[in-house]
């Protein structure tokens, strides 16, 4: 729950200082999916583990937050503050999940694909954030991502064939 809790504090606020920031679309549009579908992973986390009252008062909560951050109200510098948030939130996220991984010597669900669909759009994210914005604290972001989800796809790949050497 936690690290998903990082990862949509860190995806929002992307989203809100991109927003304010006027960047285009296709440099920061799929952080709106990721944080879509890590609200809807908190949500559903809630909702499975009887609490789905909390689940409800959690998105409307969320919602509001949100509006708050996208619509000109807040201050740039404490908007600015969260964005700058978002580098450590996401590299505390992927090193929970190193780690349990490595606690746990396996990987669980996280397939070798989607694995490596996340180190090709991290790479691609890095490439765009170099290109197009030239952001400092956005380049360094998805360089820590990019790294986080090489270290993942290694650890998908090394338990993959050490768990098939002990069948």
């Amino acid at each position: 729950m936690f690290s998903m809790l990082l990862m949509l504090q860190a995806s929002s606020s992307i989203v809100a200082f991109a927003v304010l920031k006027q960047y285009p679309m296709n440099t920061w549009g799929e952080n709106l999916i990721v944080m879509v579908e890590n609200l809807v992973l908190v949500c559903l986390l809630l909702c499975y583990n009887d609490r789905p009252i909390a689940a409800v008062v959690f998105m409307f909560l969320y919602v509001i937050v949100m509006l708050i951050l996208i619509l000109p109200i807040l201050p740039t510098n404490f908007l600015y503050f969260l964005y700058i948030l978002s580098m450590p939130a996401i590299s505390i996220s992927k090193m929970i999940q190193i780690f349990v991984n490595h606690k746990n010597h396996g990987t669980g669900q996280l397939s070798a694909t989607s694995s490596f669909l996340y180190i090709f759009q991290s790479f691609g994210r890095l490439t765009t954030s170099i290109v197009l914005l030239k952001d400092f604290i956005m380049i360094l972001t998805f360089i820590f991502i990019s790294a986080a989800n090489t270290i993942l796809m290694s650890q998908v790949m090394y338990y993959r064939k050490r768990n098939k050497k002990v069948s």
